[in-house]
């Protein structure tokens, strides 16, 4: 009896000192979740001045987690102290937005991102990395792990990443942990602001150096005699990359645009292997981040310059056409009338002299035919002065400039099937372009047709080929071409970056800076082709050379 009554206090005690236990484990538990909850509230009151637009609460059905979304949603009564809560993210998200994560699983996170995102993009992630703030929320201190920063970083190609969980001691405050560019795990206060948390942690010391690859296509990027790399587009780069103090290593190709060397740029920039590609016409995928320029990209037609003029275009060219025919029907018509009533024909009369006091000549004829005398000389010297004129000031009709004036030649565009096509569209082009799959165009002009080039990569190619002139005959020769200056088809022009670099925000605002300094137009002012072409190489043989042009050709050799 003694026996059973111990054995049953024993029981009573033990029972009493688990349920104390389990009770005291579950405050534990219960005040670890209040601190979490509290960090997160605090996040999100500090989120609603930045402002952040909405916030996405994605994450399993693990129990945690959803102790963690019913308080919080509980104290977020009030919808002007925080962001609007997004479950359902919109195929248009908002540029700004808070993503509250939670679970413990890898897997489970990733598949709950990808339901969640499945309308979103690397470019539209990479775009706005710098406005995309990412919490994980873990359950414990275990399920850290750096494949979870990894995989979030890569998703949301974004450093903005905090790590929110509860303290592995008791009544302790919750551990945050932030990342910086070179992949550390940073330890922050619990009453860090929501600014310093998502700081950009910037320090060229943690970034590898930047793969910069350009194509000398678009010939803005080009080896000059030693070697280095040159060009407008490069010197923006270059100014950039210096500013910053990063390393670089830039390479440059000369491959024929092709689908293959577009597919190959591509999955570069999608591998992350390639950081940076500088070339205006090229348009990467969506796994890519493309910086539209705020200046379009354009096709000049390069056609053959005018023939120097002929003996009868400099005697023909002093009257219009009409005029020449006027006076042609004159004489006619007053030779029959002098030959019929007069003795002396009026033909032989101008140009043989008559007497005109000889008894044998009428008055009617002699006031005729001084009349006569007096229009042809005044028409002869008018004639002769327009014939100097003409012949002294221009040895060349004068180049067509603008896309109208092109129209008025007799040039036909040689182009492929689909840019003939696109051209053919405008009716005033009609006739005036054939398709040629094979065709070659050189600047010696031996060819009759125009074509359409990059308006940069023609200027420079004609800038070359003065140059090589030059050194071959020890002078400048007139070039056989001719860049119309007028574009006749433009294209968006940018840059492109990849989805993986992690610099995109930086790079992006400092040139949205040089574009609008005028630094950009600055450079390609003087190094770009048509600039340089322009300064050194301009023919004056299509207008008068004034003494102002003299003057100025004089400072270009003195400067």
């Amino acid at each position: 009896m003694v026996r059973t009554i111990v054995l049953f206090v024993g029981l009573l005690m033990f029972g009493r000192a688990g349920g104390s236990s389990a009770l005291v484990n579950k405050n534990e538990s219960d005040f670890k979740l209040s601190l979490v909850v509290n960090v997160l509230d605090r996040i999100l009151l500090e989120a609603s001045a930045m402002p952040i637009e909405t916030c996405s609460l994605v994450g399993t059905n693990e129990s945690f987690f959803r102790d963690v979304v019913d308080r919080l949603l509980s104290r977020s009564g009030n919808r002007f102290m925080v962001p609007t809560f997004n479950n359902a993210v919109a195929r248009y998200a908002p540029t700004k937005q808070l993503v509250i994560i939670g679970g413990d699983s890898v897997d489970d996170i990733m598949g709950s991102l990808v339901n969640a995102f499945r309308y979103q993009n690397i470019r539209f992630f990479s775009t706005n990395s710098r406005d995309i703030f990412v919490i994980l929320v873990l359950s414990d201190l275990r399920f850290v792990e750096s494949k979870k920063f990894f995989l979030l970083r890569v998703f949301f190609c974004t450093l903005n990443l905090l790590i929110v969980l509860p303290s592995p001691t008791p009544y302790q405050q919750p551990i945050l942990i932030a990342t910086d560019y070179a992949d550390r795990a940073l330890t922050m206060p619990h009453d860090t602001p929501i600014d310093s948390l998502f700081a950009d942690r910037f320090r060229s010391q943690d970034v590898p150096p930047v793969n910069v690859w350009g194509s000398v296509r678009s010939a803005l990027l080009w080896h000059n005699a030693h070697g280095d790399v040159v060009g407008p587009d490069w010197s923006v780069f270059r100014t950039v990359l210096e500013h910053m103090g990063l390393r670089w290593k830039v390479t440059l190709h000369q491959y024929t645009p092709s689908l293959v060397l577009n597919e190959w740029v591509n999955e570069q920039l999608d591998r992350g292997t390639m950081d940076i590609y500088i070339d205006r016409g090229f348009l990467p995928t969506e796994l890519s981040v493309v910086h539209f320029l705020p200046e379009m990209n354009g096709f000049c037609m390069v056609v053959p310059k005018a023939k120097k003029y002929k003996i009868l275009r400099h005697l023909l060219s002093p009257m219009q056409p009409t005029c020449w025919i006027v006076l042609g029907g004159t004489l006619f018509v007053g030779s029959l009338i002098a030959h019929r009533y007069f003795r002396n024909s009026l033909l032989s009369t101008l140009l043989f002299g008559a007497n005109l006091n000889a008894p044998g000549v009428s008055r009617t004829e002699r006031v005729l035919l001084f009349c006569s005398l007096v229009v042809f000389f005044v028409l002869s010297e008018a004639y002769q002065a327009k014939l100097l004129s003409s012949m002294s000031s221009q040895r060349y009709p004068p180049d067509p400039r603008t896309v109208a004036e092109f129209l008025h030649t007799d040039i036909i565009l040689e182009l492929d099937y689909t840019t003939a096509m696109i051209v053919a569209i405008r009716s005033e082009f009609a006739g005036r372009v054939t398709n040629h799959t094979d065709y070659r165009f050189t600047f010696d002009g031996n060819l009759e047709h125009g074509v359409l080039m990059l308006c940069p990569s023609a200027w420079v190619h004609l800038l070359q080929w003065t140059r090589q002139q030059y050194e071959r005959h020890g002078h400048n020769v007139r070039p056989a071409v001719h860049i119309v200056g007028e574009k006749l088809l433009t294209l968006v022009a940018s840059y492109s970056f990849s989805g993986a670099f992690t610099l995109n925000p930086r790079f992006r605002g400092y040139l949205d800076r040089l574009f609008e300094s005028g630094l950009v137009t600055y450079w390609q002012m003087a190094e770009g082709g048509q600039q340089l072409y322009e300064r050194r190489f301009e023919f004056l043989d299509s207008t008068v050379i004034a003494f102002s042009d003299l003057t100025a050709a004089r400072s270009n050799e003195t400067g």
